[in-house]
């Protein structure tokens, strides 16, 4: 009945915890697909251990690095379940969430069922704001699901929902084999909301989130705007297309710069070279998406970053200004 998906890339410290917390869960209605994802660790071993130990239907796919949504992808394609639970490598499958998911699919049927996540293993305190009631369910009038899509980030992820099949098989894929590493639970997300015939929320958290958010990243991930545009493209369509007011686009746009402001923030503070630098951010500002929606964008003023629509002269005096005083 559920398929729960794993894609697995060199997580040797949390994959065992992981596979701990799903198998323990399993019964014959659960099979279980790993997809090592081209790990260079001990990531792969451990699965197959945790295998052999608690003898349960699950099978180990290994494939070149290829990034999650692929691997999602051809965890989908393996999975015979009617259910596609997705879990993250080093995140946990809260106990009893198997038992009730399955419990609510057989009563209901539902296309597709909601949950919430928690980063507090003792409080279990939800980790996503989500202004739903326990049981809601949409058919015809899914509103204020494209709300909270548009708008907000509070359903943009697959970890907190329990997905039929056959939505995720006619969900959209980007175009050309194009890699997105941003955002690409959303992508399919939105294509998902709008097929279903029938949603569920549980105001239940089933899912520990390991936030890995808090410290400052200065590596630069060139694949970040890349990424982020095409996904953002796609949230503004839909937006457009369920729109009813205005409301949904104003939304969209507003999530939308705060994005393309993250995507500048991220290069200014990388560690790249200058020269390096200027090149990235002079490309950035050469784009039209990020110029409509960043640079010449009214609709979204805001006076966080200010720095990061300043002349590169100037952004080259705060970063030695930074080296100086902060790095």
């Amino acid at each position: 009945m559920i398929s729960v998906v794993i894609p697995i890339f060199n997580q040797e410290k949390y994959v065992g915890e992981c596979l701990d917390s799903v198998f323990r869960q399993c019964t014959e209605e659960v099979e279980v697909i790993l997809v090592n994802d081209g790990s260079t660790d001990s990531s792969a071993q451990i699965c197959r251990e945790r295998i052999s130990a608690y003898k349960v239907d699950a099978k180990l796919i290994d494939q070149k690095n290829s990034g999650s949504l692929i691997s999602r992808t051809n965890g989908v394609n393996a999975a015979t379940g009617e259910y596609i639970l997705f879990v993250d490598s080093d995140d946990l499958l809260l106990e009893g969430a198997i038992e009730t998911l399955l419990s609510v699919i057989h009563s209901k049927h539902h296309d597709l069922v909601l949950f919430n996540a928690t980063r507090d293993l003792e409080s279990r305190k939800p980790y996503f704001s989500i202004p739903l009631d326990d049981n809601q369910v949409f058919t015809d009038d899914k509103y204020p699901l494209y709300k909270l899509l548009c708008c907000t980030n509070v359903l943009n992820n697959l970890w907190t929902k329990c997905i039929k099949k056959e939505l995720l098989l006619k969900a959209q894929l980007p175009e050309n084999g194009q890699r997105i590493t941003n955002g690409e639970d959303l992508y399919q997300i939105m294509d998902m909301v709008q097929m279903a015939g029938s949603i569920i929320y549980l105001d239940c958290v089933f899912y520990f989130y390991r936030d890995f958010a808090g410290g400052i990243s200065r590596v630069y991930n060139p694949n970040f705007f890349p990424s982020e545009k095409t996904v953002c493209s796609k949230r503004l369509e839909y937006a457009k297309k369920w729109e009813k007011d205005g409301e949904l686009t104003r939304g969209a746009r507003v999530e939308i710069y705060k994005i393309m402001r993250e995507a500048a923030r991220k290069v200014y503070i990388s560690n790249l070279p200058w020269k390096q630098l200027k090149a990235e951010m002079r490309k950035l500002r050469k784009d039209q998406f990020f110029i409509d929606h960043y640079l010449a964008a009214k609709d979204c003023p805001d006076r966080r970053d200010y720095i990061l629509k300043a002349p590169l002269f100037v952004i080259h005096a705060a970063r030695i200004l930074r080296g100086v005083f902060h790095d």
